[in-house]
């Protein structure tokens, strides 16, 4: 199943479409809970799919930063804009049979790390809406979760992914605010060079990974 159909911008059918909530209400506070996009299935579009895999739900990761939104369900990537609303900018459908794992944000910048089962390393942009590249991080075994933390310390962007197994493996991206900056000429060809030729570390810990945080230099999970 491809879950490429996203729809946005309910106005005054919200209620209609979703049902009324038991909402939690305080005299003293003001907000308001509100649809501001859904994801589904492209039920026009099985031909070739198993119907003993449609019973189980798909794996869904999101991840955000100051200006981006990635909702990953199964083997396409959603990337939405976030200002005052949510702005949906397009659907990346990576190969049938990924099997997405983890993915994370290179800090506040437009690209994000995709992660595989098979531990391969997609690089997709926000911005010019597209797969930059992809890296195949050294494994022996097939990855189940991927936790993915970044930081930028000195101009090096230090992109770690932990797998659920306690296996760390570090990327370090130079001259970082070179690939971020506002000139668009050339920042694809530049993330390209840049992340094939990045610095690559493996770790392992001696305890069962849930989460990571990366500061830089220094790994805390």
């Amino acid at each position: 199943m491809r879950y490429t159909v996203v729809e946005t911008d309910f106005g005054d059918e919200e209620t209609k479409n979703f049902g009324k909530r038991d909402e939690f209400v305080s005299l003293t506070s003001l907000y308001e809970i509100k649809t501001l996009a859904t994801i589904s299935g492209d039920f026009e579009n099985t031909e070739n799919e198993d119907p003993v895999s449609e019973c189980a739900p798909p794996p869904v990761f999101a991840e955000s930063n100051e200006k981006w939104l990635a909702i990953a369900v199964e083997d396409d990537v959603s990337i939405f804009a976030i200002s005052f609303d949510l702005q949906h900018l397009f659907t990346q459908p990576f190969r049938a049979g990924s099997c997405i794992c983890g993915i994370g944000w290179l800090g506040d910048s437009h690209i994000l790390a995709v992660v595989t089962t098979s531990m391969d390393v997609l690089f997709l942009s926000a911005e010019s809406q597209t797969v930059i590249t992809a890296l195949n991080f050294p494994s022996t075994t097939p990855c189940k979760r991927a936790f993915v933390s970044s930081d930028v310390l000195d101009d090096i962007c230090c992109l770690s992914v932990a797998r659920q197994d306690g296996e760390i493996i570090t990327l370090r991206i130079p001259e970082w605010s070179v690939l971020t900056g506002p000139s668009k000429e050339s920042v694809l060809a530049s993330c390209k060079e840049s992340l094939q030729g990045a610095q690559i570390t493996r770790a392992v810990s001696k305890w069962s990974i849930n989460y990571l945080v990366c500061t830089g230099n220094l790994l805390i999970q």
